[in-house]
């Protein structure tokens, strides 16, 4: 396996973003009956172009991320967006908003590839054609070929699937035309969905090389078998909400990953942890451990298990998902777009004295870097860039709150600390292209902790449980907290809801569904920080308050349906000529 990976390796680094070790793919390549090597190779980095390159805003940007703006973490922090207004107060319709029913059709799209690869590569062999190919290659081949199916529909079958009046989606395992999905009807169950995701992992998992093989050929990005772990362990936390047999499977594989140093062929470079050192922001002060694990140099750190590489090249595109949840418009530094933030319920669902709420999330007094200068929100600072018109010896700014909540989330904002951060490539402030050099976390090592604590905890009727308490503490430890849990089920949705805040795959909105917590948690009122600022005269940077009894009310309570709003809506968009899909109930 080494020795193929080594060969692939070769032509990814070719054509690799020197520095930013980004997998540039291509479009998947068209055509089939594919014969040579080099094809399949093409074919195989392709499946990555529906994850990001074309189509990073909808898919690796707002995507079905917009559905979390129905929670109690995520706010709209920017007017003009009917759609996502109309989320919020749960008056969800099947429309064709391109950010939310791209993804159905993008994730289909990698999925039928993902077939024709399999097909392609299995015709080649059974005909004789695989001449500068061996059965290595083959399993390789297919391995990755199934991890991209199964996430294709992990990414999608949880907001649209249920095992009541519903059922599954579309089950595609041959070789078809996108656009005859909608003819092909759906299963009677998601948990078949699930079934075939686990399965595909599995054997994913089997025919990829570890971790630590891919990034010795330095395809950062790439799958890998811990990867395929991970991720059908959440498949099955999604899937033990119908069966909880499935809370085997979660245990079973985040095992795999705990333990992976006892498994034939792993290295100690193979082995996961939590990111525990500290390191240091622009002013010299302690970022914490958990802050510390969102820079750029720690991309790719002992607690990573996949992400989607970052990418400032004006010529490729990758994830636009970071620079959407900073301040619109980015102090006029460049473009971030401050479509998501943080409400005062996630300001205060932290501890006094977690480390991860100032890591996460920038209250109005707070102080932060911004391209050099010291970020002083809704206060002033003393103007230190000396870029441009920014070159006004001893004058003040004032660092506005434009946003709805007057919070701004800090979790991926060291890319933009540093004075011409754009010129050094750290981020793209073209208008239509806000990434970042910071990898898009996907799966990391803290949440396979808990989703086997839950599955322990729900094993045992969600009553505590030593072992998953032990789990649990690991967490809270490197945040800074007591290691006093006692691995109750509302300690573990605790630690969930602010240890993955705001991270794009971990969905509060599928978690609060699942749990049957939706009803009570999405009907109630959303709030957002409530501060004055006092200046004693025109160089003082002005003392903030924050009127913590009373916080400003900026939605009145929702109404949930969990007959209903249990599911989204499938696009209208997939309707076009059906014949057997069916819509979900009450759209």
């Amino acid at each position: 396996m080494k020795k193929i990976i080594f060969k692939i390796g070769l032509i990814i680094a070719a054509v690799t973003i020197s520095g930013c070790n980004f997998l540039d793919v291509t479009e998947y390549p068209k055509g089939s009956q594919w014969a040579s090597k080099a094809d399949f190779e093409s074919g195989i980095l392709g499946l990555y172009s529906y994850q990001f390159d074309n189509w990073s805003e909808e898919v690796t940007g707002t995507g079905l991320y917009s559905w979390e703006i129905a929670t109690d973490d995520i706010l709209m922090g920017r007017s003009g967006y009917a759609h996502e207004s109309q989320i919020h107060n749960m008056a969800w319709a099947a429309v064709d908003r391109s950010e939310i029913s791209c993804i159905w059709w993008r994730m289909y799209l990698q999925n039928t590839k993902a077939n024709n690869l399999i097909k392609d590569i299995n015709t080649a062999f059974d005909n004789g054609l695989a001449n500068d190919m061996d059965e290595d290659f083959k399993k390789l081949a297919i391995a990755e070929a199934s991890f991209a199916r199964a996430y294709a529909m992990l990414w999608i079958a949880p907001y649209y699937g249920d095992d009541g009046d519903n059922g599954g989606i579309p089950i595609i395992l041959e070789d078809v035309e996108v656009d005859k999905i909608k003819d092909i009807g759906r299963p009677a169950s998601v948990l078949d969905n699930y079934e075939q995701i686990i399965k595909d992992f599995r054997t994913a998992a089997d025919g990829l090389p570890f971790l630590s093989e891919v990034m010795a050929a330095n395809n950062h990005g790439r799958a890998h078998k811990a990867a395929a772990w991970g991720l059908a362990a959440r498949a099955a936390l999604y899937a033990a909400r119908y069966d909880a047999s499935y809370y085997d499977v979660v245990i079973e594989m985040c095992d795999n990953i705990i333990n992976i140093a006892s498994k034939p062929g792993a290295s100690a470079a193979d082995t996961r942890a939590l990111l525990t050192t500290t390191g240091t922001y622009p002013d010299g002060s302690v970022r914490p451990a958990y802050g510390n694990l969102f820079t750029m140099a720690n991309n790719y750190s002992s607690e990573y298990l996949w992400s989607f590489a970052g990418n400032t090249n004006n010529e490729t595109r990758g994830p636009q998902f970071y620079a959407q949840g900073i301040q619109n418009g980015g102090w006029d530094y460049c473009n971030t777009w401050g479509k998501f933030q943080p409400t005062w319920e996630l300001y205060m669902a932290y501890e006094t004295g977690d480390e991860r709420r100032e890591a996460t999330i920038l209250k109005p007094g707070d102080k932060g870097a911004w391209f050099g200068e010291v970020l002083h929100l809704g206060a002033k600072s003393e103007i230190q860039n000396t870029r441009g018109e920014k070159k006004i010896a001893g004058q003040m700014q004032e660092w506005a709150m434009s946003s709805t909540t007057n919070l701004v989330f800090r979790k991926y904002m060291e890319p933009f600390e540093y004075l011409d951060a754009d010129l050094r490539g750290f981020v793209n402030t073209d208008a239509s292209r806000p990434r970042t050099a910071l990898a898009q976390v996907v799966l990391r090592y803290s949440d396979v902790l808990l989703m086997k604590a839950e599955a322990l905890i729900m094993k045992n009727g969600g009553n505590a449980i030593g072992t998953a308490a032990t789990l649990i503490n690991q967490v809270r430890g490197r945040a800074g907290l007591a290691q006093n849990s006692t691995g109750s089920l509302a300690e573990l949705k605790k630690e969930r809801r602010v240890e993955v805040a705001y991270e794009f795959q971990p969905s509060r909105f599928l978690d609060l569904i699942r749990w049957g917590d939706a009803a009570t948690v999405f009907n109630n009122p959303t709030h957002g920080c409530k501060f004055t600022t006092v200046y004693s005269n025109d160089t003082d940077e002005g003392t903030v308050t924050i009127d913590y009894a009373n916080p400003t009310k900026l939605f009145d309570a929702r109404t949930f349906d969990p007959a209903i709003n249990h599911v989204t809506p499938i696009p209208n968009r997939a309707f076009n000529g059906t014949t057997n899909l069916v819509q979900n109930k009450g759209y």
